[in-house]
């Protein structure tokens, strides 16, 4: 689709959205918007005293339309908008329930900085359609736009560039050893757990292999153990361990702990055996920047 066709699209959703939220007395944002837990003045920060501002983007009948019109308007460099010193306000291509989006949201609050909210729904395959793909060529969740040619991908990609660019407050220890131990214990999750569980590989099992219900819980709580022991067996007993994976603050670690966990729960994964894991769990939950990232709390949550 050109993009003169893809503004003039744009104009009349803000403009059906703009009727739709005169009724309702609310102000039209054709973004959904995420501001920052305690927000601070500046470029990129919340606003100050304002938690958070959800627009209602037009909904057309049907998944499929509401689908096409969320990516329509959240892909396209016209629908991003400046803000401050020439900046443009950041897009998070992402969706509810994706463990990698909660690390990414969860990120995005700690470091206060406020995004717009793009949802695409997985099982509808909205990732995999062109104009996604013209966002990331490899047709995953999360994406973080930060300019009109700047896409970021990956999620520890994603979450390491904000820790350099915005680095109060830290998500990385600041000397090598800790770092290192805190990548460590990130990557247990992120590369040993995340890539046999994801959805793709879930629905091959599925469609390739026959594998019911029970065969793929047992699948996936199979290679959570597999790491949550050895997980579980360092948090219990390096010295570095406190309230959280590394000290008294929330780490990268702490954050894909957190994620993975919220997963296990919609399997049924049994966490006794990790008591450690769930108490520094039960802290994250404590924290508002992780309850805010939680799935629940999510403008496309059921």
């Amino acid at each position: 689709m050109a993009l003169s066709a893809l503004r003039e699209l744009v104009t009349i959703i803000k403009s059906s959205a703009s009727q739709r939220n005169k009724m309702s007395g609310r102000s039209c944002d054709v973004l959904c918007r995420h501001d920052g837990v305690n927000g601070a003045s500046g470029p990129m920060r919340a606003s100050a005293g304002r938690s958070r501002e959800v627009g209602n983007p037009i909904a057309p009948s049907g998944p499929l339309a509401t689908r096409r019109a969320i990516i329509l308007v959240h892909c396209y460099p016209h629908t991003l908008q400046t803000q401050g010193a020439g900046m443009t306000e950041w897009v998070l291509h992402n969706y509810f329930r994706s463990s990698t989006s909660v690390r990414v949201r969860v990120g995005l609050n700690l470091k206060q900085l406020s995004y717009h909210y793009a949802s695409y729904a997985l099982l509808d395959k909205a990732h995999k359609t062109d104009d996604y793909l013209a966002v990331n060529p490899q047709g995953l969740v999360p994406a973080l736009q930060l300019s009109p040619d700047k896409v970021l991908t990956q999620s520890l990609a994603i979450l390491e560039y904000l820790d350099e660019t915005c680095p109060t407050p830290p998500i990385l220890p600041s000397d090598a050893l800790g770092r290192a131990r805190v990548r460590s214990l990130a990557l247990m999750i992120a590369c040993e757990i995340h890539p046999l569980n994801n959805l793709g590989v879930l629905n091959t099992l599925r469609s390739r292999f026959g594998a019911d219900d029970t065969a793929v819980r047992d699948w996936f709580a199979h290679w959570v153990s597999n790491t949550f022991s050895a997980l579980e067996s360092r948090l219990a007993n390096e010295p570095d361990t406190g309230r959280f994976c590394h000290g008294d603050a929330p780490t990268l670690a702490d954050i894909c702990l957190y994620a993975q966990v919220l997963n296990n729960q919609r399997f049924d994964v049994d966490m006794a055996p990790y008591p450690v894991i769930r108490a520094i769990h039960h802290e994250c939950e404590a924290l508002e920047a992780f309850a805010r990232a939680h799935p629940s709390a999510q403008p496309d949550s059921p």
